[in-house]
C-alpha cells in the first residue's frame, strides 16, 4: 500500500481529485486496521499459523502507529463511509478498532 491508494484503482491514475483521494484513503486506512490488523490477530478467519505469526511480530512493531492512527481519527467515528465510487460501507470505527488495539496488545503480549 502507498500514501495514495486511490490512485491505484483502475482508471483513476491520472484524475486528480484530491477529495475523492482523501475519502477513500480514509476508508483504507480504516478497513485495513480493521480487517487485515484486528481480525486477523483476533483470528476471525483461518489463516495458517506462519501467516499469523508474521501478523504478531508487524503488530509487536507498528501497535504504537496503529494506535497514533486511531488516535487521530476517533473524530470520524460515527460517520458514514463513502467514497466517489458510490460505495457505501457503514460508519468509522476508530473507537471500536482503539479498544481492539489495546486488547490485542494485552493479550499478545503475555
Amino acid at each position: 500500500m502507498n500514501q495514495g491508494p486511490y490512485y491505484n484503482e483502475p482508471g483513476y491514475a491520472n484524475q486528480r481529485s484530491p477529495d475523492a483521494s482523501k475519502r477513500y484513503n480514509d476508508i483504507i486506512k480504516h478497513e485495513t486496521l480493521r480487517c487485515a490488523v484486528c481480525d486477523v490477530l483476533e483470528r476471525k478467519y483461518y489463516i495458517p499459523d506462519e501467516l499469523y505469526a508474521v501478523s504478531k511480530g508487524a503488530f509487536e512493531n507498528y501497535h504504537a502507529y496503529y494506535q497514533s492512527i486511531c488516535e487521530a481519527n476517533l473524530s470520524l467515528s460515527g460517520q458514514p463511509m463513502s467514497d466517489s465510487h458510490g460505495g457505501r460501507r457503514g460508519a468509522f470505527q476508530y473507537n471500536n478498532i482503539l479498544q481492539r488495539l489495546c486488547a490485542l496488545k494485552a493479550s499478545l503480549g503475555k
